[in-house]
């Protein structure tokens, strides 16, 4: 819910919704919930009217209820469609893909794990997807380096990078842009990452853009399908050699490298 709860804090402070309700009406088009990725695209197009209403409260609650009933539907559901999906196969029946994921957004982790993990057979012992917080925002480096284990605490060596890294473009930390996904590419490979890197935004202009960002293999719509995303993944997972172990850690408690920074102003949703 942390989605609805940012908008609400935007509304309580008069801020513009603009890019929350362009960020979730992207998660409701990602898992085809198109009613509620229809009013946001609503809300959204009023603009700052949205923040001007005399029925704001009424408007965050009724978008509330809506976002519990889609949630609700689709956890019925999450369950029978990994099953399905995990049928898309592997290069190798016995391999098992280490797949690191960020993304601000509780729905979209939601989705990663229960339905892009099973489908990519990932391994569930290593892989995750974080983000909720900001030391997990901080963190993902060193854990898709093979530096940290999903609780942030220090890994010996030797460390075995991700196979696969999946980044939300545009990331929030309590409503407001943090990090963005294609410097956070930029800064693994500097680090020595060798391991494929996809980009999901919901901003299908900035898409072939971002698919020129040095280092990105992959750049895909928030709207792209499951079993397509594991047949991409795999594909270019299968066709890459074993990367070599990633650098010894800077020692910067997990976060990102101090040289540089994974929020940028030069990038967009």
């Amino acid at each position: 819910r942390s989605e609805i709860a940012a908008i609400r804090v935007a509304v309580n402070n008069h801020d513009s919704t603009h890019l929350l309700l362009h960020n979730l009406c992207g998660l409701a088009e990602a898992v085809g919930a198109a009613k509620l990725a229809r009013r946001c695209a609503q809300l959204k197009q009023r603009g700052d009217a949205f923040r001007r209403t005399s029925s704001l409260v009424g408007e965050v609650d009724g978008l509330e209820s809506l976002f519990a009933m889609t949630e609700k539907e689709l956890l019925k559901g999450f369950e029978a469609d990994a099953d399905a999906d995990a049928e898309v196969q592997s290069p190798t029946s016995s391999s098992q893909l280490f797949v690191a994921c960020i993304d601000d957004s509780s729905f979209s982790r939601q989705w990663l794990q229960s339905l892009l993990f099973p489908a990519l057979r990932a391994d569930a012992s290593r892989s995750l997807a974080l983000g909720q917080t900001r030391e997990e925002q901080l963190g993902f480096i060193d854990f898709a380096l093979g530096r940290i284990d999903a609780q942030l605490r220090p890994l010996p060596p030797p460390h075995r990078a991700a196979d696969v890294v999946i980044v939300d473009q545009n990331i929030l930390l309590d409503g407001m842009p943090h990090m963005y996904g294609s410097v956070i590419v930029e800064q693994l490979r500097a680090s020595g990452y060798g391991g494929v890197a996809c980009i999901i935004t919901g901003d299908l202009k900035d898409a072939r853009r971002l698919g020129a960002v040095p280092g990105v293999h992959l750049t895909v719509p928030k709207s792209v399908g499951v079993r397509h995303l594991a047949k991409e993944l795999w594909e270019l997972a299968a066709a890459r050699p074993s990367p070599p172990p990633p650098p010894a850690s800077t020692g910067n408690g997990g976060s990102a490298p101090s040289s540089s920074t994974p929020f940028s102003s030069s990038s967009s949703s």
